[in-house]
């Protein structure tokens, strides 16, 4: 008999953006491995690879798309890398994903259901990190807040974003968007991803499939790496403060967040940080 998810297997693209992992330590590797060892199906991925050295691909009965970028260019580049390989391949979704994500048995049986009663939308699951719920989060003022609790079904983009891991989107949908600002290499590459989609008044399917993450800012980290991330942060609020018209929040918001991690670190670095980032013209 065949398998109801082989069709939506073959219309979908997903792409995984790593940096600096191997893939057998990638989560997200490890679920869509075991994913399709279990439904017998290959499934189209591409690896978007941001390490600074190029690495062998595991033995594996998926179809790989391997593509090295040793600059670091972020996720924003990737993902649109990941649609136009989806366009040669014809693909009508593309499946976004990061290192970090590990996706329960069935999920790929849930997307397939969730696709078939909406093809127009994005669609996402719900996921976790540590006892957070951090998507679907709650946005407003161009600020994003964990939700004590989330339901399924079909949300409006005006009060909820989901962050970019696990987001299944049509690719007529993010052909129309124009895919993402390739300016926000990381940090608020989702918040104006979401943006742009709420301005076409598309919606977000939330579904019963939950994943479990990790985000490098619920990490603790050492300081000359946090004070890079740190700027990424500062320039990507800064250019989504293009697209909200509000750069005096966002300035304030950075800003705030920098005292929070001058406290952590002990070092008045990040005040710093935040007020280069924001003289750059």
């Amino acid at each position: 008999m065949k398998n109801p998810s082989s069709g939506f297997v073959q219309d979908f693209l997903a792409v995984l953006v790593v940096y600096s992992c191997p893939l057998p330590k990638s989560s997200t590797w490890q679920s869509i491995r075991e994913e399709s060892e279990r439904l017998g199906l290959a499934i189209d991925l591409m690896i978007y690879d941001n390490s600074p050295v190029a690495q062998a691909i595991p033995t594996t009965s998926n179809k790989i798309y391997y593509q090295h970028n040793e600059i670091n260019a972020g996720v924003s580049e990737a993902y649109n890398e990941g649609f136009q390989l989806a366009q040669r391949l014809s693909k009508k979704w593309l499946l976004l994903l990061d290192q970090d994500s590990s996706l329960p048995a069935g999920w790929i049986e849930l997307y397939t259901v969730a696709a078939q009663h909406d093809n127009q939308n994005l669609i996402a699951p719900i996921v976790h990190c540590a006892d957070k719920i951090i998507s679907p989060f709650n946005y407003w003022l161009c600020v994003g807040r964990s939700p004590k609790t989330m339901s399924t079904g079909t949300k409006s983009l005006k009060n909820s974003y989901a962050i970019n891991s696990g987001l299944l989107v049509p690719t007529q949908l993010f052909e129309k968007v124009e895919g993402y600002d390739e300016l926000v290499r990381l940090d608020f590459s989702d918040f104006v991803f979401m943006h742009k989609l709420k301005k076409v008044k598309a919606q977000l399917r939330v579904i019963d499939l939950h994943l479990e993450s990790q985000l490098s800012s619920h990490q603790y980290e050492e300081r000359e790496r946090a004070q890079e991330r740190f700027y990424l942060y500062c320039i990507g609020s800064r250019r989504f403060a293009h697209y909200t018209h509000q750069p005096f929040f966002h300035f304030f918001v950075a800003l705030f967040r920098a005292l929070k991690f001058g406290a952590r670190y002990q070092t008045s670095e990040f005040i710093k940080i935040s007020l280069r980032a924001w003289a750059i013209a």
